[in-house]
């Protein structure tokens, strides 16, 4: 429980840092943080209910992607701009290597 805590928090900052790189300010800095972390945890409760992280990762950008609909038209702002920092988390390392590689040897003859 503490590292799923620590996992989206850690998705939150960077977030954050996202969105104060591309130069987003004011209130909209407290949605990225609630959408990007309401995204993660929507990917840990699929993980930790039995799905795989490919499914998790799924889910949770769709999540994050009606959140960045629903608060762009609240906050009178581009979608972009909400969504981009609210995906970060989302964006696996190993986890998106591991799926292209795996998607290669499957689909294609190598």
């Amino acid at each position: 429980m503490k590292a799923y805590v620590i996992q989206t928090l850690m998705g939150i900052a960077g977030s954050l840092g996202f969105a104060v790189l591309f130069g987003v300010s004011d209130r909209k800095l407290s949605w990225i943080a609630v959408g990007s972390g309401l995204g993660w945890a929507v990917c840990l409760l699929c993980v930790a209910n039995g799905y795989g992280m490919f499914i998790g990762l799924f889910f949770a950008s769709l999540f994050v992607a009606a959140i960045s609909e629903i608060s762009a038209r609240v906050l009178k702002t581009p979608v972009i701009l909400m969504l981009v920092p609210m995906l970060i988390p989302e964006i696996p390392g190993g986890d998106l290597y591991y799926t292209m590689s795996h998607l290669r040897h499957t689909l294609w003859w190598t």
